[in-house]
């Protein structure tokens, strides 16, 4: 419908892409009454009517609803009504044909977003059988009024409803559209048609589901082998189908979406994805992304949508996107990155959430200290600079920060302190604001990992929050050994990062990886980017191979050059001949990276291999050439690359037992070709996206202890830090790698650092000697060096026990927990007593070659304390011990109540307060000795939820198969909750039997994330499609559900559909 106000701006617009507005039909074009209700007006009793079809009467061929009102009997008016609500239309105005036979005015009710109820009288002119176009334009009525410009036709106005303290005007989203209608005492019908919302351009969402194609849909772009497959589609009948063969690895695989007008705001982008990919890392992988773009058609924002690997069914991921201020569009972008294999995806859909057009306040917020990584020394400030950029200025009321620390489970560690921001000039088109807090005053203890949360207060949104960890850590201990003497070396997404650099020597990498690299024709100009800041740290250096035999391996563009024997060792001469002087020692040189291919190319790299090794010993005879990092793979052994390195290479990023399992390989085939080197792995890390820092500290720690129990030489946990200027990298693939939260490259630790940092300066020169295995799951490795000095990681990967480890004749332990907490012992010589669970403790002591053959009855322990505890709500605890009870203490977090029950020494009752915001809290009991020094010390540590319950129970949703799940809310507040669910895997029936569980071929139809609002004392559901399962079978389904505070409450379930 034309909108003669909207077309001649767009007469004066002219950019790459514009958006202005768009006509959204409010009647359904094949069922106009669908969602339309009727009303009587039942506070005036006695008029009567309908609301209906009339497909006698038209308007261009478009149908009509028919308002029948009827006031003969009493009545002061009827109406028709829909309710919008859920299309989020952020309209700019109305407008409809009206068929009103005598009828001069006609009133429409228009609820807004926040509930308020506008009543208009548009005024219609001289009485008329004929139709008439009704316009009313909102955003102009409201920004007019009162003015010379003020709209015309207007004859009256009023509000009433919503919150009583909101400002005049229209708020938010159209919520209900009505149309009244009546003549006092008469009866009277009116017609309406091509009734239309519109509303600002790219505020309305986007679709694509390959329904209905044989062909790449219009507007797209692609490259690569891209078809419409109906062999697998998701939902309907067709997906959209990426594959890549082995011979075509090299060459681009990718699609990209026409562009469609995108609002700023918040958005939520979902799609369903599939994949079997070959992926021995997360980053060979099929990858869907999101790109907001500018007027200019610049992307100014990417956000990761999905990033499936391996072997992964039909999936439904759905994310919540914040689109820059300048975003006037949008489009997707999928393809499958450095690997091989099939990726589809289908159902993409963009949907708005918040679209309001408000200038948004804050941009952001950076925590940071003046210590790199936060990682800070024990003798310098605990200064912390909080620096807010904003795209708007502050009111006075809203330059304030309020900042609290909390540890990594967010229970407060101090109390939260609030000060003024202050100007601080603008930052390009933001403004800036700062303040300072010194944590002097706050009980850090050394060595533990902390986080400082920080938050804005804003008149017209939820204050704007952010946090950075940090820990106070010394100079890493290893400074003071040789580089060749600890078995670590660092690498990165870019190892020409300065920061990557010096963030890897402060955790205590001494051999550090550069990119070295030199041209393939003379003078072979030789770079080392960072060796000379390397130098000034005193760390021995690993680099790539100077000349790139890395573009063999993968093709890259110009790799036959590298092939040329002279270039290869033109470039090694002349890169030795400009740092090969580098100290200290040694210069370790890698040859590849994770090579592919099979048959004649493998020979094609082995040959560069051995000139590259030949070559390098001869211009470096003590340099440490490790070969290129490849899965044991005999195809290379058969080619002979055994002979090129002196140690062998592999990247792993799977379970401990895996990283056992790579090594085993590799000394199966060592044996087998005569060839006893040390491996390494310069890479191992985890596939981390979606999981916790918890988790991956915990993952790290074990598989640090499975490498060199195995037999490993050398290693390095994968990754650090990747910079993140823009701060929007955060929850990506990427991101998830890294030990360093790299927003705004501020480089802030996160807890996986603070283990590393433990585990490298507890390893140092230790050489491993020992495994146990004790009773109920427990395991032990050891460290030791010649002078006696122990390291060792206790464990119990599942479930928690206390114990006694009887480390006879060893005086002083110190147990270091998973967040770095330290607890010296003094044990008598008798042992230390113990909580362990699936977090690893470690153990630093003097002691013995070995560890006790067996564990010890425990000197303290739990036996009995909650998993959950509701904010506010007492919990008890109770523990036992063969000492003295009045030795027996109980420690909770800053602000909790701990009570002793009177005659009952060992039970205490625990109760966290109803405010905090912690999603866990550590519960330490501690038995200490006459002297008071510590003994045996356990613990727990209670999820903290909002009252919260949580059931998933087998449904039926339109006659198939569903998932439902139900969240209790059993406090007396509202709750508002973020859900997740997802299918564990299937039991089959076998011989009368329930076999164990497999991995499931079935899977979610929708989106296994979203939130509910449930009010007090109630319940609120959600049921998801389960697709492709077999009638018979278990399914196990798991539910995550986490409160506005982070606090979680999780759910588990068998279901037979």
């Amino acid at each position: 419908m034309p909108n003669v106000y909207l077309s001649a701006l767009a007469l004066l617009t002219c950019c790459a892409i514009t958006a202005l507005a768009e006509d959204i039909p409010l009647f359904d074009a094949k069922e106009p009454a669908k969602g339309w209700h009727f009303n009587n007006g039942a506070e005036f009793p006695g008029a009567t009517g309908e609301v209906a079809f009339d497909p006698q009467v038209q308007k261009d061929g478009q149908p009509s609803l028919r308002l029948v009102a009827d006031l003969s009997k009493g009545g002061n008016y009827v109406d028709m009504e829909r309710d919008v609500t859920d299309q989020k239309l952020e309209v700019e105005s109305v407008s409809f044909w009206l068929k009103a036979p005598g009828l001069e005015r006609v009133t429409l009710r228009l609820v807004d977003g926040a509930g308020r109820c506008h009543q208009i009288g548009l005024t219609l002119g001289v009485p008329s059988e004929d139709w008439r176009l009704v316009t009313f334009p909102i955003a102009r009525f409201f920004a007019k009024r009162g003015t010379a410009e003020a709209v015309a036709g207007v004859d009256k106005y009023e509000s009433w409803g919503g919150d009583p303290k909101r400002g005049d005007g229209w708020v938010g989203h159209l919520h209900n559209f009505v149309l009244l209608a009546g003549r006092h005492g008469q009866a009277a019908t009116v017609w309406v048609s091509q009734l239309v919302a519109t509303v600002r351009a790219g505020t309305v969402g986007w679709t694509c589901g390959f329904e209905g194609a044989t062909a790449m849909p219009a507007g797209w772009t692609h490259a690569g082998r891209i078809t419409i497959s109906a062999d697998q589609a998701f939902a309907g009948a067709n997906a959209l189908q990426f594959e890549r063969g082995a011979a075509e690895r090299d060459q681009p695989c990718a699609a990209t979406t026409p562009t469609f007008p995108l609002a700023p705001g918040l958005w939520e982008i979902s799609a369903a994805t599939a994949c079997e990919l070959e992926s021995p890392d997360a980053s060979y992988c099929g990858a869907l992304r999101f790109e907001a773009l500018d007027a200019g058609g610049a992307v100014i924002a990417t956000s990761e949508i999905a990033v499936p690997f391996g072997s992964r069914p039909w999936q439904v991921q759905a994310k919540r996107v914040t689109m820059p201020y300048q975003t006037v569009a949008g489009r997707f972008t999928a393809r499958i990155e450095k690997t091989v294999g099939k990726f589809r995806i289908d159902d993409l859909t963009v949907k708005p959430l918040d679209t309001a057009r408000r200038l948004p306040a804050v941009e952001r917020l950076v925590v940071a200290t003046s210590s790199l990584g936060n990682l800070i020394l024990p003798d310098a400030p605990r200064t912390v600079a909080f620096t807010v950029e904003t795209r708007r200025e502050l009111a006075p009321a809203e330059r304030t920060l309020t900042w609290v620390v909390r540890d990594y489970w967010g229970a407060e560690q101090s109390l939260p302190a609030t000060i003024p921001l202050t100007a601080d000039g603008r930052t390009k088109e933001r403004f800036r604001y700062r303040a300072g807090a010194d944590l002097a005053g706050v009980a850090l203890e050394p060595g533990r990992y902390y986080e400082v949360h920080a938050q804005v207060p804003l008149a017209d949104n939820e204050p704007y929050h952010d946090s950075a960890g940090l820990a106070i850590v010394p100079v890493a201990a290893s400074k003071a050994f040789p580089p060749a003497k600890i078995p670590f070396t660092a690498r990165d997404w870019d190892n020409r990062i300065p920061d990557y650099i010096r963030l890897s020597d402060r955790l205590g990498f001494r051999t550090i990886g550069l990119w070295g690299s030199a041209d393939a024709a003379a003078p072979y100009k030789p770079q080392a980017p960072g060796i000379e800041l390397c130098k000034e740290l005193g760390a021995a250096i690993l680099t790539g191979c100077p000349a790139n035999l890395n573009a063999i391996e993968y093709h890259h563009p110009g790799w036959e050059k590298w092939t040329d024997e002279t270039a290869i060792r033109g470039a090694i001469r002349s890169w030795f001949a400009a740092f090969g002087g580098h100290q200290p020692k040694p210069i370790v040189v890698n040859l590849g990276n994770e090579p592919h291919g099979t048959g004649e190319q493998v020979k094609q790299q082995v040959r560069a291999y051995k000139i590259a090794y030949d070559e390098l010993k001869k211009v470096a005879p003590d340099c440490i050439v490790v070969a290129t990092s490849v899965e044991p793979n005999e195809e290379y052994f058969k080619a002979g690359y055994q002979d090129a390195c002196d140690a062998f290479d592999f990247h792993i990023y799977e379970t401990p037992q895996d990283v056992r399992t790579a090594l085993a390989q590799y000394q199966a085939l060592m044996a087998k070709y005569h060839c006893v080197k040390p491996l390494w792995s310069t890479e191992i890390g985890l596939n981390s996206q979606g999981l916790t820092r918890q988790h991956i500290a915990a993952d790290m720690i074990r598989k640090f202890a499975a490498f060199f129990a195995a037999g490993g030489a050398s290693m390095n946990w994968f990754d650090l830090l990747y910079p993140d200027g823009d701060g929007r990298a955060l929850g990506t693939s990427g991101d998830a790698f890294n030990m360093f939260d790299s927003r705004y490259n501020a480089y802030a630790a996160r807890l996986d650092a603070v283990s590393c940092y433990n585990l490298i300066n507890g390893i140092l020169d230790k050489t491993f000697v020992q495994e146990r295995a004790w009773e109920g799951g427990v395991t032990g490795c050891l460290f030791r060096d010649a002078a006696g000095h122990c390291f060792a990681i206790i464990d119990k990967a599942q479930g928690r026990a206390d114990l006694t480890l009887p480390l006879v004749g060893v005086d002083e332990v110190v147990a270091i927990a998973i967040d770095g907490r330290r607890t010296t012992f003094k044990t008598g010589g008798k042992g230390v007593g113990l909580g362990v669970g699936p977090d690893p403790v470690l153990l630093v002591y003097d002691g013995p070659a070995q560890l006790p053959a067996q564990t010890a009855a425990p000197l303290l322990r739990i036996t009995a304390a909650p998993a959950r505890l509701m904010r506010g709500v007492p919990g008890v605890i109770e523990v036992a011990t063969s000492a003295d009870v009045n030795l027996v203490t109980l420690e909770a977090p800053l602000g909790w109540s701990v009570e002793r029950a009177a005659g009952q020494p060992l039970r205490f009752t625990v109760t966290s307060p109803a405010s905090s915001l912690a999603r866990a809290g550590t519960v330490t009991v501690r038995l200490a000795d006459a002297a008071g020094a510590t003994r045996a010390q356990v613990g727990c540590r209670p999820i903290l939820t909002g009252r919260l319950g949580v059931e998933i129970h087998a449904a039926i949703r339109d006659g198939k198969p569903a998932v439902e799940l139900v969240v209790s809310n059993q406090s007396q507040q509202p709750q508002v909750v973020t859900w997740t669910l997802a299918l564990a895997g299937e039991r089959a029936l076998v011989g009368g039997a329930y076999a164990a569980p497999v991995k499931t071929s079935a899977y979610l139809g929708a989106a296994g994330t979203g939130s509910l609002t449930i009010a007090p004392a109630g319940q609120a559901a959600v049921a998801l499609p389960l697709v492709a399962s077999v009638a018979g079978r278990l399914y196990q389904v798991s539910a995550t559900i986490t409160d506005a505070s982070g606090g979680t409450v999780a759910g588990e379930a068998e279901l037979k559909p």
